[in-house]
């Protein structure tokens, strides 16, 4: 924790959680528990309230049940992420769940789609409140229109239609927030 004091590192940790049920999770061979997962979040949020935390969840893992399903849609509320990967669960042969009972294709697609929906209306919020917030940026990339995009410290991507040199930092102001990615103006 202590490497995030350091003003050259993005206060961003990618915490890779796979579900929201602890049923699902031990059938993945997992050796921890959502209730670790979030000991862990609430530590690292308790030092670092602006912490930027990605994770990552699986649709349609084998034997999961909807309410398996309606845990990872809790999860998704409850931590309130920045940045939360869905994917479809894909057999991979040579895998133990390679031979565990596959859900039906439909679930899968049905799971997905939920989940993405409460993942971009999650982030949409989360995202909201940085609209009228001025912070420090790093720009890092171009985009194809033309437009920057400058990294706040705890790694927020903000698009900015404005001409400035990779590597400047600036003050920028968010104007509008959408599920992944702020749009703003600099402040300076």
């Amino acid at each position: 924790m202590d490497v995030f004091e350091d003003p050259r590192v993005y206060r961003f940790l990618h915490i890779p959680v796979q579900s929201g049920s602890d049923a699902v999770l031990e059938n993945m061979r997992r050796h921890y528990t959502s209730e670790d997962f979030f000991s862990l979040v609430g530590r690292i949020r308790e030092r670092w309230p602006d912490m930027s935390i990605a994770t990552d969840l699986i649709a349609g893992f084998p034997g999961e049940s909807e309410e398996d399903h309606e845990a990872s849609m809790g999860l998704i509320r409850k931590l309130r992420a920045d940045t939360v990967n869905i994917t479809r669960f894909s057999a991979r042969p040579g895998t133990e769940a390679f031979s565990m009972e596959q859900l039906n294709g439909r679930i899968l697609k049905e799971r997905s789609t939920e989940l993405t929906a409460v993942k971009n209306e999650t982030e949409k919020d989360v995202n909201s409140s940085m609209v009228g917030k001025t912070y420090s940026a790093l720009v890092s990339e171009r985009s194809e229109d033309g437009s920057v995009i400058a990294r706040t410290d705890n790694y927020r991507p903000i698009a900015i239609r404005e001409e400035i040199p990779l590597g400047t930092f600036i003050r920028a102001t968010v104007t509008d927030a959408f599920p992944t990615y702020l749009i703003g103006k600099r402040a300076d």
